[in-house]
Protein backbone atom coordinates (compact mmCIF):
# COMPACT_ATOMS: atom_id res chain seq x y z
CA UNK A 1 0.00 0.00 0.00
CA UNK A 2 1.27 3.45 -0.86
CA UNK A 3 2.42 5.73 1.92
CA UNK A 4 2.13 8.82 -0.25
CA UNK A 5 -0.58 11.09 1.26
CA UNK A 6 -1.63 12.29 -2.21
CA UNK A 7 -2.20 8.69 -3.37
CA UNK A 8 -4.26 7.99 -0.26
CA UNK A 9 -6.44 11.08 -0.84
CA UNK A 10 -7.08 10.04 -4.44
CA UNK A 11 -7.91 6.50 -3.36
CA UNK A 12 -10.26 7.84 -0.68
CA UNK A 13 -12.04 10.05 -3.21
CA UNK A 14 -12.39 7.27 -5.77
CA UNK A 15 -13.37 4.47 -3.41
CA UNK A 16 -15.76 6.52 -1.27
CA UNK A 17 -18.74 4.47 -0.22
CA UNK A 18 -22.19 6.02 -0.67
CA UNK A 19 -23.14 4.61 2.74
CA UNK A 20 -20.65 7.00 4.32
CA UNK A 21 -22.09 10.09 2.66
CA UNK A 22 -24.70 12.43 4.06
CA UNK A 23 -28.26 11.31 3.30
CA UNK A 24 -29.13 14.68 1.68
CA UNK A 25 -29.15 14.43 -2.12
CA UNK A 26 -25.77 15.32 -3.71
CA UNK A 27 -24.19 16.48 -0.44
CA UNK A 28 -20.40 16.01 -0.74
CA UNK A 29 -19.89 15.53 3.02
CA UNK A 30 -19.65 12.32 4.99
CA UNK A 31 -22.27 11.77 7.64
CA UNK A 32 -21.32 12.66 11.19
CA UNK A 33 -24.68 12.81 12.98
CA UNK A 34 -27.10 9.90 13.26
CA UNK A 35 -30.27 11.66 14.32
CA UNK A 36 -33.97 11.26 13.54
CA UNK A 37 -33.53 12.52 9.95
CA UNK A 38 -31.03 9.79 9.10
CA UNK A 39 -27.27 9.86 8.88
CA UNK A 40 -26.44 13.43 7.92
CA UNK A 41 -23.52 15.79 7.95
CA UNK A 42 -23.61 18.38 10.71
CA UNK A 43 -24.77 21.05 8.25
CA UNK A 44 -27.93 19.11 7.33
CA UNK A 45 -28.62 17.39 10.65
CA UNK A 46 -29.79 20.51 12.49
CA UNK A 47 -31.58 22.24 9.59
CA UNK A 48 -35.16 21.91 8.41
CA UNK A 49 -35.76 19.65 5.39
CA UNK A 50 -36.97 22.51 3.19
CA UNK A 51 -33.53 24.19 3.58
CA UNK A 52 -31.53 21.13 2.53
CA UNK A 53 -31.18 22.04 -1.19
CA UNK A 54 -29.75 25.44 -0.24
CA UNK A 55 -27.39 23.89 2.33
CA UNK A 56 -26.26 21.27 -0.19
CA UNK A 57 -25.46 23.99 -2.73
CA UNK A 58 -23.46 25.89 -0.08
CA UNK A 59 -21.54 22.70 0.84
CA UNK A 60 -20.72 22.01 -2.82
CA UNK A 61 -19.55 25.61 -3.30
CA UNK A 62 -17.40 25.35 -0.17
CA UNK A 63 -15.82 22.13 -1.47
CA UNK A 64 -15.10 23.80 -4.82
CA UNK A 65 -13.60 26.84 -3.06
CA UNK A 66 -11.34 24.58 -0.99
CA UNK A 67 -10.18 22.72 -4.09
CA UNK A 68 -9.45 25.98 -5.92
CA UNK A 69 -7.58 27.38 -2.93
CA UNK A 70 -5.35 24.28 -2.86
CA UNK A 71 -4.34 24.54 -6.51
CA UNK A 72 -1.01 26.10 -7.28
CA UNK A 73 -1.20 28.57 -10.11
CA UNK A 74 1.58 30.34 -11.96
CA UNK A 75 3.62 32.71 -9.86
CA UNK A 76 2.77 36.34 -10.45
CA UNK A 77 5.32 37.90 -12.75
CA UNK A 78 6.62 41.43 -12.83
CA UNK A 79 5.09 43.71 -15.44
CA UNK A 80 6.96 43.48 -18.73
CA UNK A 81 8.91 46.49 -19.82
CA UNK A 82 8.55 47.14 -23.57
CA UNK A 83 11.77 46.56 -25.51
CA UNK A 84 13.41 49.47 -27.24
CA UNK A 85 14.35 49.26 -30.90
CA UNK A 86 18.04 48.93 -29.93
CA UNK A 87 17.22 46.02 -27.58
CA UNK A 88 15.27 44.26 -30.32
CA UNK A 89 18.16 44.68 -32.78
CA UNK A 90 20.65 43.32 -30.25
CA UNK A 91 18.50 40.26 -29.55
CA UNK A 92 17.97 39.58 -33.24
CA UNK A 93 21.70 40.00 -33.88
CA UNK A 94 22.57 37.44 -31.20
CA UNK A 95 19.97 35.04 -32.59
CA UNK A 96 21.30 35.42 -36.14
CA UNK A 97 24.85 34.79 -34.88
CA UNK A 98 23.72 31.47 -33.41
CA UNK A 99 22.51 30.29 -36.81
CA UNK A 100 25.65 31.48 -38.59
CA UNK A 101 27.93 29.37 -36.41
CA UNK A 102 29.00 26.10 -38.02
CA UNK A 103 27.48 23.21 -36.12
CA UNK A 104 29.34 20.12 -35.12
CA UNK A 105 26.81 17.31 -35.36
CA UNK A 106 29.32 14.67 -34.25
CA UNK A 107 30.61 16.37 -31.09
CA UNK A 108 28.79 13.78 -28.99
CA UNK A 109 30.57 11.01 -30.89
CA UNK A 110 33.97 12.59 -30.26
CA UNK A 111 33.11 12.93 -26.55
CA UNK A 112 32.22 9.23 -26.36
CA UNK A 113 35.36 8.25 -28.29
CA UNK A 114 37.41 10.26 -25.78
CA UNK A 115 35.73 8.42 -22.90
CA UNK A 116 36.60 5.10 -24.54
CA UNK A 117 40.24 6.20 -24.97
CA UNK A 118 40.38 7.13 -21.26
CA UNK A 119 39.02 3.71 -20.35
CA UNK A 120 35.73 4.96 -18.87
CA UNK A 121 32.67 2.72 -18.84
CA UNK A 122 29.88 3.57 -21.30
CA UNK A 123 26.25 2.74 -20.73
CA UNK A 124 24.55 0.24 -23.01
CA UNK A 125 22.78 3.05 -24.85
CA UNK A 126 26.02 5.00 -25.29
CA UNK A 127 27.73 1.89 -26.70
CA UNK A 128 24.82 1.30 -29.07
CA UNK A 129 24.78 4.91 -30.32
CA UNK A 130 28.55 4.92 -30.77
CA UNK A 131 28.42 1.67 -32.76
CA UNK A 132 25.66 3.04 -34.98
CA UNK A 133 27.63 6.24 -35.56
CA UNK A 134 30.75 4.26 -36.47
CA UNK A 135 28.73 2.14 -38.90
CA UNK A 136 27.19 5.16 -40.61
CA UNK A 137 30.57 6.94 -40.80
CA UNK A 138 33.24 4.25 -41.03
CA UNK A 139 36.18 6.68 -41.16
CA UNK A 140 37.52 7.42 -37.71
CA UNK A 141 37.44 10.90 -36.32
CA UNK A 142 41.23 11.20 -36.58
CA UNK A 143 41.07 10.43 -40.34
CA UNK A 144 38.63 13.30 -40.89
CA UNK A 145 40.86 15.77 -39.04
Amino acid sequence: MSTNPRDRRIADDVAIDRALLCCANDCPNRWSVDAGAGRCCSAHAWADHHLWPQITAEQQDAETDRALANTVGPAPSAPRVPLTLADKREILGRLAALFRKPRDHRAWQRALEEKVRRGEQLSAMQRHCLAEARRSMPATIEDAA
